[in-house]
């Protein structure tokens, strides 16, 4: 005799977690304070703020060129993802090690894409910039849902969302003045 199958038993039975109910609940979890939240506000600003504001320039990257933006676009969101896909097989690398990693690449990649007068030099920072604000990204979201509660998580993507505003704003603000 079969038994009938719910809408939501299929729900539940085909979901794409990799880890079981038992499990999640056993991770180490830490009480969020209004310190840390401010700190994943902070951290999401500055890790939106650079992308966007490359973004926002990409004419200004490609002056005297006759490459459409769109390069840059390519150039800032294509390592970030490949980087976002193979992620998990870096997770085991400590939490520390990847922020300064990820800063490091932000750094780099910004005074590469300022100093560097060759388009190739330009596009290599963009490059870098995009797999620092990835590793970034990936390495915050991972602590966030392993051991944070949900404030920091929702602290952290209001930061993004102001470190967006605030990188077009600079921009938009250098134009203004003519710098």
């Amino acid at each position: 005799m079969m038994s009938e199958t719910t809408e939501e038993d299929l729900y539940f039975s085909s979901s794409a977690s990799d880890t079981d109910e038992t499990n999640f609940k056993s991770w180490r979890r830490e009480e969020t304070t209004p310190k840390c939240s401010l700190v994943y506000l902070i951290l999401g600003i500055a890790l939106a703020a650079p992308f966007v504001t490359i973004v926002c320039g990409a004419q200004d990257v490609l002056a005297g060129t006759e490459k459409p933006t769109g390069f840059v676009i390519i150039a800032l969101t294509v390592p970030s993802c490949v980087l976002k896909i193979v992620s998990l097989c870096f997770q085991h690398v400590s939490q520390i090690a990847r922020v300064f990693v990820a800063s490091g690449f932000v750094l780099v990649g910004q005074l590469c894409a300022v100093f560097i007068p060759d388009l190739g030099g330009r596009f290599a920072g963009i490059c870098l910039i995009s797999v620092g604000t990835g590793i970034g990204e990936i390495s915050l979201l991972i602590q966030t849902a392993r051991e944070l509660e949900e404030i920091a998580l929702c602290s952290f993507l209001v930061g993004t969302g102001v470190g967006g505003v605030l990188g077009a704003a600079s921009h938009v603000g250098k134009l203004h003045q003519g710098i």
